[in-house]
């Protein structure tokens, strides 16, 4: 486990050693991929309060492990579709990597939203203004319903800056034309991993990368139903290793894609891909 965990590290940091600008492009079929870091994270273990700290101080020994805050541009069926925007304001860094990358705000098209924690709508708003003034902004319906209610303020100014730009889904349907939107609920109540063909993007499922493959039942204080975010952890990492298939998540050290697959004791190994 020690040498696994070590390996992991290694090329994490070789990957982030490589991606000082914090943009970086992959293909994937007919998909371009394009991955922008927000925000560098070092994520600290003691968020993890029901896991065994002996066995934290082992996978994390300075206490705190690389992570990131990422976002996700897709260009499939010549629309722009961005996924996630990070933390916005003078802690994001998106809008300025995007400009460097030569994508105007008005070029996005669509906006899909994993969930509504504020270093993934962040980006969406400047001073109560909409930063995506042609793009409609989808979200799950449990998401949207449980946001609306609760009295937060940044989603307030969302929901006040795009009005009827903000679209819902069902949870396990189609929201676009090439894009499922699927259930991983428990990090929040409407938290979606959305699939296509070639990838799958897992926003939230985890935090940290060496706490959380070899540990998914380690939950941060960030999931809001522990035992069903364990679950749903779980349930994607297995059907992850089943198929194969590339994933993305928000806070895997950057760029924060890669595969899942499980080592000979059975533990999750989760394996970069370069662009």
């Amino acid at each position: 486990m020690k040498k696994l965990l070590l390996g992991f590290m290694i090329c994490g940091a070789a990957l982030l050693g490589a991606a000082e600008d914090g943009i970086r492009t992959f293909t994937f079929g007919n998909l371009k991929f394009t991955a922008f870091q927000d925000t560098p994270v070092k994520m600290p273990a003691s968020l993890f309060r029901n896991a065994d700290k002996g066995v934290l101080k082992k996978l994390v020994p300075n206490g705190k492990t690389e992570a990131s805050v990422n976002a996700f541009l897709l260009r499939l069926n010549d629309k722009n579709i961005l996924v996630d925007t990070g933390n916005g304001g003078r802690r994001g860094s998106l809008s300025a990597k995007m400009k460097q990358a030569g994508i105007a705000p008005d070029k996005i098209d669509t906006i899909l939203l994993t969930h509504m924690h504020g270093d993934h709508i962040g980006g969406l708003v400047d001073g109560g203004k909409a930063v995506f003034p042609k793009a409609d902004v989808y979200v799950s319906e449990p998401e949207l319903a449980y946001w609306k209610s609760s009295g937060n303020q940044l989603a307030g100014r969302v929901l006040k800056a795009y009005g009827d730009r903000i679209r819902t889904f069902k949870l396990d349907s189609v929201v676009v034309p090439g894009i499922a939107g699927l259930s991983a609920k428990g990090h929040t109540p409407g938290h979606t991993v959305y699939e296509l063909d070639s990838i799958m993007i897992i926003g939230d499922l985890l935090h940290a990368a060496a706490i959380q493959f070899p540990h998914p039942e380690f939950c941060p204080v960030y999931d809001m139903d522990a035992a069903e975010a364990v679950a749903t952890r779980l349930k994607f990492y297995d059907k992850a290793v089943q198929s194969g298939k590339p994933v993305a998540a928000m806070h895997l050290p950057f760029p924060g894609v890669g595969t899942i697959a499980r080592d000979k004791s059975g533990a999750y190994v989760f394996k970069p891909v370069a662009p």
